[in-house]
């Protein structure tokens, strides 16, 4: 099955959108967030976080530039088998059940571009998310999207050249559970300075019937389009 793996070029960036307060229903339920951290080349993921009487919050804000990409034409007639995005684990903490598993979220932003605003804390479409995915160590970490809605939605925003918005939550988060202690885990940001720990999303897909002589090079094999600096700051 063909592949493109590419870093997003353009203004694509990550940050963390962060809610502090209690209790942690209302946390978790409040409709935008306190603060928006860019934590530069390790940036949080995810946040679940009791410390002292004050909970915290904070949910993966990625924005992917899919017009600067290098992706070829021909992407726009694919069906999409597989969306691989690939992090860089840096580090991670908490000892509490489950408190480094994940979920990815499709997102509209209230802010259109690669500026989160304290509004997009909410704006994650509940019926539109990946399976769990766990971070076991530091890293390599890969999550493969596979079927259901929200792999549609990335096919549809590939093949429009839309910009892409995608949210992380943690298992507290999204389970309503308590949080107890620091859980947590970070990943390389796009701005990090080695090109092979920023993150990478590859597509495995299918070419519609009767497409397949279109853009040339849909052959086996892999296309590469990785950037050396892909990334524009946050």
């Amino acid at each position: 099955m063909p592949q493109d793996s590419f870093t997003p070029a353009g203004d694509s960036s990550f940050a963390a959108l962060l809610r502090q307060g209690a209790p942690w229903a209302t946390v978790t339920g409040f409709n935008k967030a306190s603060s928006v951290v860019d934590a530069g080349t390790t940036d949080i993921m995810f946040q679940a976080r009791l410390q002292g009487s004050t909970f915290h919050c904070s949910r993966g804000f990625m924005y992917f530039d899919l017009e600067g990409t290098a992706l070829p034409s021909y992407t726009k007639f694919i069906k999409l088998r597989k969306a691989r995005l690939t992090l860089t684990v840096s580090s991670k903490s908490g000892s509490q059940a489950n408190a480094h598993k994940f979920r990815i979220f499709a997102m509209d932003p209230a802010t259109a571009g690669f500026n989160p605003h304290i509004n997009d804390y909410v704006n994650f479409h509940n019926n539109v998310s990946s399976a769990d995915f766990e971070v076991t160590g530091t890293g390599t970490l890969n999550c493969d999207i596979i079927g259901g809605r929200l792999l549609k939605w990335i096919e549809t925003k590939i093949k429009r050249r839309e910009d892409l918005y995608l949210m992380i939550r943690n298992f507290n988060d999204v389970g309503g559970t308590d949080p107890s202690g620091n859980n947590y885990a970070a990943c390389r940001s796009p701005t990090y300075g080695t090109p092979a720990l920023k993150p990478e999303f590859t597509l495995s897909y299918t070419l519609r019937q009767g497409r397949k002589a279109l853009g040339g090079g849909f052959s086996n094999g892999s296309v590469k389009a990785r950037g050396t600096n892909g990334f524009g700051n946050f």
